[in-house]
């Protein structure tokens, strides 16, 4: 009984080790047939081209130049002189204001002013001639001078109830009628340089460099 308990134990190792024997054969086969065999390849010559950089951002279209048309001083709309979206040039006149007070008073310094200077001219001959001052031809000379510079106020005045377009651009709607009573500084329309635009956007520091 011994003796056939040792067989079969020799019989189990031996088939153990057979097929051990046996993979190892296979698998050495098959790494064998892996490294012979023949991989087609494709040989193409190399070309030096430059790829193209982008990236998609969203971003803000804002107007080079953007403001409101603005009186200076207190008044009445007289007229309209344009259309809403009509372009201006720099310039143009696009509203008026009533001038009648403005002109009047131009027109009453100016006569005060022929007068004053009149006057200057005559006090300098009366000087030669001995028959006045030199105070009194330096209180008429001040006098006519400071008339000037009343005329000239009064003229700036006249020239500020035109408004005028700052800069070529489109004007926008209407805020104002004809008649309408404006205060100085009042925003009346907006007028945009629809022609010089920017865009503003953020990109990520990596891309900076695009």
């Amino acid at each position: 009984m011994k003796k056939f308990l040792r067989w079969c134990v020799a019989a189990i190792i031996i088939l153990v080790v057979v097929i051990l024997i046996t993979m190892i054969h296979r698998k050495h086969a098959a790494a064998l047939a892996l490294a012979n065999r023949v991989v087609p390849v494709s040989v193409i010559t190399p070309e030096l081209k430059t790829l193209s950089k982008s990236v998609s951002v969203l971003g803000s279209v804002f107007a080079k130049q953007d403001t409101y048309i603005t009186p200076k001083n207190d008044g009445y709309i007289k007229m309209l002189l344009f259309k809403e979206g009509q372009h201006v040039n720099q310039g143009d006149p696009v509203i008026l204001l009533d001038n009648t007070k403005a002109r009047s008073q131009l027109l009453a310094d100016q006569t005060t002013l022929t007068i004053d200077k009149n006057q200057f001219t005559t006090d300098k001959n009366l000087l030669k001639k001995g028959l006045i001052s030199a105070d009194d031809l330096a209180s008429d000379k001040s006098k006519f001078a400071a008339q000037q510079a009343v005329v000239v106020s009064d003229q700036k005045s006249l020239q500020e109830a035109t408004l005028r377009a700052p800069f070529s651009g489109y004007l926008g709607a209407k805020t104002v009628s004809k008649g309408d009573a404006v205060k100085a500084a009042q925003q009346l329309v907006q007028i945009v340089d629809r022609d010089h635009l920017y865009v503003q956007y953020a990109l990520p520091a990596k891309q900076a460099s695009f």
